[in-house]
């Protein structure tokens, strides 16, 4: 069984949970690694697979975060209500697994895009925050 981990970046929360998730399937014999962007340079980290975005993925993801904090976001609570899909796909991991497991979507994937495609694949997602089911709001705090 080939298990792929889909994470934004390789730092954070929800990228550390994904790397010791997969060490530990890893350890046990399973057929797993974690997949994200690449957005700096000289980012190495063991089973990590880093898809290159071109500059205007990087342009994109910049301008979306700069809007949501300026616009949408009201106080210091984090709030990223929109994100963009700069996985790809056809990435011969993605294609190959037999489980696509999300850790974290925020200019990685729409939620649209990891549901529809590959429906076949047994999909997870671990909730990291609250952002599915709170519209944006990383934490409700009355959000």
């Amino acid at each position: 069984m080939k298990i792929v981990h889909l994470v934004t970046s390789p730092s954070g929360g929800a990228a550390n949970a994904a790397l010791r998730l997969n060490e530990a399937l890893q350890s046990e014999g399973f057929d797993s690694i974690v997949v994200g962007v690449e957005r700096r340079k000289s980012v190495i980290i063991q089973n990590y697979n880093q898809q290159k975005i071109g500059f205007l993925g990087k342009l994109s993801s910049s301008a979306t975060t700069f809007i949501q904090k300026r616009l949408v976001q009201k106080g210091s609570d984090t709030v990223s209500t929109f994100s963009l899909n700069l996985l790809k796909w056809e990435n011969k991991e993605i294609a190959s697994a037999d489980v696509l497991h999300l850790h974290a979507f925020y200019n990685l994937v729409t939620v649209n895009s990891f549901l529809s495609q590959y429906p076949d694949k047994v999909k997870i997602i671990t909730l990291h925050d609250e952002r599915f089911y709170t519209g944006g709001c990383h934490y409700s705090y009355g959000c």
